[in-house]
């Protein structure tokens, strides 16, 4: 599930991001450069098939536009991953190996000198105007999202901790705290799609009702009567009808959560035409 499974082509612009820009900005980079918009979904996956169930995505990046199905997530935990996929390279070579100090998070990416080595410092060198909105790294807080400020940025509205696991706070293009709690969805995407680690995704009210048949697929290996697989699969006990319950919930929360980021895309869409 760790799998990232997907890029859609830098959350540097997101529906916030793209507000900001002035109708002359607009006409001068379109008359000069195209329009670059990456956005990041974390954790999701590839063998449950949850891309199926984004139809903006469906038809408008995967019907019109080019599926890697060979670029492999080559860390897969959050923030490892996130560093790879933002510079360019490995983890043996960023040293950033977990969420936290002292091998992972946003200190051990500014101690290994990686915070103007990365897509957005190369974009605003190439010219463009960078924004970036949501979550950017494991442990980047209140306490240490500026010191120093993520590099090659025009403009942020990132989400820090705690708002990463339990929606509080964000900061701002300005420097700004802002109170994220009412507002994990607003009518543009979505702000923030899990609460605590380990609970179900926390979809908009407007998708909780979606897939509601929806369950995990029962394969052959799907919560075998007798012991399966290898290594430490084979010594897990049989799941729990209860545990099977949430099992499905947590997977339509997934679904349902997911809707935002398909909104998301179908707005940015509409507003670069």
């Amino acid at each position: 599930m760790m799998l990232l499974r997907f890029l859609l082509a830098l959350n540097l612009l997101s529906s916030w991001a793209l507000g900001q820009l002035t109708e002359n900005d607009v006409h001068n980079r379109r008359a000069t450069k195209p329009n670059v918009v990456f956005i990041l979904t974390d954790g999701q996956d590839k063998q449950m098939n949850s891309l199926q169930y984004m139809q903006t995505v469906q038809d408008e990046l995967v019907g019109k536009g080019t599926s890697f199905d060979r670029h492999y997530c080559t860390f897969a935990l959050c923030c490892p991953s996130r560093v790879n996929l933002l510079t360019g390279k490995m983890a043996p070579n960023t040293r950033v190996t977990d969420l936290k100090l002292p091998f992972g998070g946003y200190a051990k990416f500014i101690s290994q000198h990686l915070n103007d080595k990365g897509i957005a410092p190369w974009m605003q060198k190439a010219g463009y105007k960078t924004y970036y909105t949501g979550k950017l790294r494991n442990d980047h807080s209140q306490k240490n999202w500026n010191k120093p400020r993520p590099a090659g940025l025009d403009g942020e509205n990132l989400l820090v901790g705690p708002a990463t696991v339990a929606p509080r706070a964000n900061i701002g293009g300005g420097g700004k705290e802002g109170d994220a709690e009412d507002a994990r969805y607003d009518d543009n995407g979505l702000s923030a799609l899990s609460q605590g680690e380990g609970n179900a995704p926390i979809p908009a009210e407007k998708h909780k009702h979606l897939f509601p048949n929806v369950n995990v697929s029962r394969t052959d290996n799907f919560n075998p009567d007798r012991p399966s697989g290898a290594s430490w699969i084979r010594n897990m006990p049989k799941q729990s009808a209860e545990n099977v319950q949430y099992s499905d919930l947590y997977y339509r929360r997934c679904l349902q959560a997911l809707q935002a980021v398909d909104d998301l895309v179908k707005d940015t869409i509409q507003r670069l035409k």
